[in-house]
């Protein structure tokens, strides 16, 4: 049976539907039983098991004259003078043969690794796959991202891949190229990306996301079979590197009670954005889009039960006294039955895609952002105030009454103590600054 595709041809044998794992390795041969209009005939790399044989291409061709038949090489010497230039080309054909060579012999240790029976069609796909390993476009496969992330309602995640997307084709063109491949993408490349970020004065910590969001590309290309594990730059290129000192994001007890204290006109946009930030400090830190999303159906005997937007996990809280107060607020002026939303963020009839639902969530965060910035300012802050301050200072308020780093980690619906250390880091340098008073 012969089986052409792409630049590999493979033949096999009459009947043969399976290949056993006491499978040969791979020697070159001159396939002269086939000539092209210049005399030539082309290398193959042959499998030989069980006394059959498989011929994988190699894109290379010799005249017999140039062929070395004892050690299925190029031939490199010559008696002729002449003759020089062709041995040198010749040596470097050797040497695209001794890599392709090795390559064969890997794929077929790796197919023979689980000691299980493969079908000549497997081994047929392993070749093309194999041959196009680190050639898929990042941002294509990252267009992909985006889709699955917004089929899934993950939003905030997809417009951090989107971002990456643009920053990309931004510094591509200035290569200029309109598109890379995995392959393409190694630890100069990365420090380049870098410097083009630090040359337009972004920050380290901005720059850290893109590093990271780029590192998760890999991650995924690698477990999808797209790229491998040889091709990921990130073991060397760290991207611990950036954004090394923790930016502090947590107020004081003391401030949430200052912040509750403001007068403010009842249902003003500053208002409601208060409402925003302590309903999600006193509710483990939930997220912005989280609390967009809630409706009444989310609230039952004195809890809140939801789905997280970013994770997918579910959370069932209970609702702390000023939780409920702030609840009862909107229920007395906002509520148009259980389908309907908690707060006035979305509305059911007007924000009816995703579209719309991301557009309006960013519009609110935006202001909501800037009013706590106001509001922060207004009663003293060292530090701009923002919904996501509300998180930090949950998880800071909660490790200073004594709670383990486990216990919070878990509240935030973190996947590991690690995460929710970087909440911490900065509560951790006051308790070792005051210890350190302690030799004055």
């Amino acid at each position: 049976m012969l089986l052409c595709f792409s630049n590999v041809l493979v033949i096999f044998t009459k009947n043969d539907t399976q290949i056993s794992s006491k499978m040969g390795l791979a020697n070159i041969v001159l396939w002269k039983y086939q000539k092209n209009k210049k005399g030539e005939s082309p290398v193959f790399i042959r499998i030989i098991e069980e006394r059959k044989s498989r011929y994988i291409k190699t894109g290379l061709h010799a005249m017999e004259d140039d062929w070395d038949f004892k050690e299925n090489r190029f031939k490199t010497k010559y008696r002729k003078a002449e003759d020089l230039d062709k041995a040198e080309g010749n040596i470097l054909s050797n040497e695209i043969l001794d890599k392709k060579l090795k390559e064969a012999e890997k794929l077929i240790k790796e197919l023979m690794r689980d000691d299980k029976l493969i079908s000549s069609e497997q081994v047929k796909q392993e070749i093309v796959n194999a041959k196009n390993v680190g050639k898929q476009s990042v941002l294509r496969f990252t267009d992909q991202i985006i889709q699955n992330k917004t089929n899934s309602n993950k939003l905030g995640t997809a417009a951090t891949y989107k971002d990456l997307n643009r920053a990309l084709k931004k510094f591509l063109a200035q290569i200029p190229k309109i598109d890379i491949s995995f392959k393409e993408i190694n630890v100069s490349f990365l420090r380049s990306f870098e410097l083009d970020f630090k040359s337009r004065n972004v920050k380290e910590s901005s720059i850290s996301v893109y590093m990271r969001t780029l590192r998760a590309i890999f991650n995924r290309a690698i477990e999808e079979g797209i790229c491998k594990k040889e091709m990921y730059p990130f073991d060397s290129y760290k991207v611990s590197q950036l954004n090394t000192q923790t930016i502090k994001r947590a107020i004081r007890k003391e401030d949430i009670e200052k912040i509750k204290s403001v007068e403010l006109v009842k249902d003003s946009r500053i208002f409601h954005s208060r409402n925003y930030f302590l309903f999600s400090y006193y509710n483990r830190g939930i997220n912005f889009s989280d609390i967009a999303f809630l409706k009444w159906e989310n609230i039952r005997d004195n809890r809140m039960a939801y789905v997280r937007l970013k994770t997918n996990k579910p959370f069932n809280v209970l609702l702390l006294e000023p939780a409920v107060q702030i609840i009862n607020h909107y229920k007395t002026n906002f509520y148009f039955g259980a389908n309907s939303y908690i707060f006035p963020i979305l509305n059911v009839e007007r924000h009816t895609n995703l579209t719309s639902i991301k557009n309006r969530i960013h519009k609110l965060l935006t202001q909501t952002n800037q009013d706590l910035k106001e509001l922060g300012q207004s009663i003293g802050l060292d530090i701009p105030l923002t919904t996501y301050v509300a998180r930090h200072t949950y998880a800071t308020v909660m490790k200073k009454s004594g709670q383990s780093t486990s216990i919070i980690s878990e509240a935030l619906g973190h996947d590991s103590e690690r995460t929710t250390q970087i909440y911490l880091d900065s509560f951790e340098n006051d308790i070792l600054d005051e210890a350190s008073k302690a030799i004055l």
